[in-house]
């Protein structure tokens, strides 16, 4: 499957997590710094059933401590991402993936002078809560920065191009893909409904 990421105004494609993988290595040995250049902003992406995708860049403090009513679900691109968690720093480099879930309180910060490009899908609790036998209960990932490669192309699919909406079908794949691996990642047995 073929995946296109726009970063700083530069489109990049890849075959594959291992080439998205490959390119966080690449900026974490500096070896892309100098092609970044970035005006700072956020673009709000609003769809249907209630999930909203974003792409977010800035330099210094980004965010004061705030909360979604969603799972924040989302791939740092560039730079350091840090931000407090739990009463914890935490930081994500580029190629990681970010799982906060509703209600938990977070501020979102550039930790380098490089700045800060990262995107993110709020998901309704609603719609995780259906796949595989959690309505009930919510799946619980204890730690918000994840190296999942299937978490990361699932989430690629649906951050890759912003100007369009998924199809349906590749979407409702998606969630389920990403809600089953929140249950794997959280460590808890299928719940029977």
């Amino acid at each position: 499957m073929m995946i296109a990421i726009l970063v700083s105004n530069m489109s990049y494609s890849f075959e594959g997590i291992e080439d998205i993988e490959q390119l966080a290595v690449q900026r974490a040995l500096g070896l892309e710094r100098s092609c970044v250049e970035f005006q700072p902003g956020v673009r709000v992406v609003a769809e249907s059933r209630g999930i909203e995708r974003v792409e977010v860049r800035f330099h210094g403090n980004g965010f004061t401590p705030h909360r979604h009513d969603t799972y924040a679900l989302g791939l740092t691109l560039h730079g350091v991402q840090t931000f407090r968690y739990r009463g914890v720093e935490r930081f994500s480099m580029p190629g990681n993936v970010i799982v906060l879930h509703p209600d938990e309180v977070h501020d979102g910060a550039a930790g380098t002078a490089d700045g800060l490009i990262y995107r993110m899908v709020y998901m309704p609790p609603e719609l995780i809560g259906a796949i595989d036998g959690y309505s009930r209960s919510l799946p619980f990932v204890p730690d918000p920065v994840v190296a999942n490669a299937e978490l990361s192309r699932a989430l690629a699919y649906i951050l890759s191009d912003l100007e369009h909406e998924p199809d349906d079908l590749a979407k409702d794949d998606a969630i389920q893909r990403i809600g089953m691996i929140l249950a794997y990642e959280a460590g808890e047995p299928r719940k029977r409904v």
